[in-house]
């Protein structure tokens, strides 16, 4: 099979729309806004689809045996996607101010940017590119361990980190910015593209069971914050770290290999989206939050439904379109 595998793109594409999603109604959501709580859990399988893709992608393409040597792998992807990342790292930065910053800047004052800068803690979002860089750095030992032993195992070791998440706090090892927490996603990509073609042959013999179990898994998901959210950190019932959403994320993986997309007019937007995914995945939260900051004080009061599709809009068509100029402008 080609390393271009169309439904991939798109569910990467659907996966930039779940996180912009997620972060629209995310302050709903912890106002008990039951709409917002709904939505923000079905776009749960967003990030995780993320590193799946990665994984799948680096292997699929044979990134690692075309390099020429493994500093030259990690030169490669590096310079793929930091400089993205220290540019928005700095625009967050200046957007927030949140060091209020002086015109003389301290070395403490530099050391906290510098830590925060390789942790991705500047901004909620920036969390996902030092923790993908880590398992860049690891993918030559993580490629000979993705095999049915190596997945079981990573599954395990997720699901322990995920759930220590309820008792330990820590400043490197908690939630989002956990890199265990991330581990089974990852190995379970780069498993899933050794012998590719016949995985996709062999999952069309489960459709119906695939289907049904997309639907219960994303119902787990969904009824997680009304069942156990008065008993623990509400931030965790809706995260994207919980064993819940580990299932769900699986499941809607391989009912995107099963269902056939066809979709004249969605297809080519959703592969649109995909081809700046990453620009807008760095973009977006800017939008996000000023519009929302325009949106309270403007004391405006819309209904969710029209909040949510018109907030997805303008935050969609914001970040692509910074990503169309990013693009052009590292072409030239």
């Amino acid at each position: 099979m080609s390393a271009r595998y169309e439904k991939f793109d798109i569910l990467r594409g659907l996966a930039i729309v779940g996180v912009i999603l997620i972060h629209i109604t995310a302050p709903l959501a912890t106002d008990d806004d039951v709409l917002a709580i709904v939505v923000n859990q079905i776009s749960r399988f967003a990030v995780p689809v993320y590193f799946i893709l990665s994984g799948w992608g680096l292997t699929i393409a044979d990134s690692y045996k075309r390099s020429a040597s493994y500093g030259d792998f990690l030169k490669k992807r590096f310079l793929g996607i930091f400089p993205q990342y220290f540019l928005w790292n700095i625009i967050y930065l200046v957007y927030t101010d949140v060091w209020n910053i002086p015109g003389d800047l301290s070395w403490g004052m530099l050391y906290d940017i510098a830590k925060s800068l390789l942790m991705g803690t500047i901004y909620n979002h920036l969390y996902f590119v030092p923790v993908i860089l880590i398992f860049y750095m690891a993918y030559p030992l993580l490629l000979k361990i993705a095999n049915k032993y190596g997945i079981m195992i990573s599954l395990v070791i997720t699901m322990l980190s995920q759930v220590s998440d309820l008792w330990i706090e820590h400043e490197y090892f908690y939630m989002n910015k956990n890199v265990f927490n991330w581990l089974f996603f990852f190995i379970f990509g780069v498993w899933l593209a050794k012998n590719f073609t016949e995985k996709v042959q062999y999952v069309q013999k489960y459709k119906v069971p695939i289907m049904l179990g997309a639907l219960v898994t994303m119902m787990m998901v969904i009824f997680t914050p009304f069942v156990v959210g008065g008993v623990f950190d509400y931030n965790l019932a809706l995260a994207s770290t919980r064993p819940s959403v580990i299932f769900y994320s699986l499941m809607v993986v391989l009912l995107i290999m099963v269902v056939p997309f066809r979709n004249e007019r969605l297809n080519p937007i959703f592969l649109t989206l995909s081809k700046y995914s990453f620009y807008i995945y760095l973009s977006h939260y800017l939008f996000v939050d000023f519009l929302r900051t325009s949106y309270v004080n403007a004391g405006l009061h819309l209904n969710t439904v029209i909040y949510i599709l018109l907030f997805l809009l303008l935050v969609t068509l914001a970040s692509l379109a910074v990503g169309v100029v990013t693009r052009k402008i590292e072409q030239r």
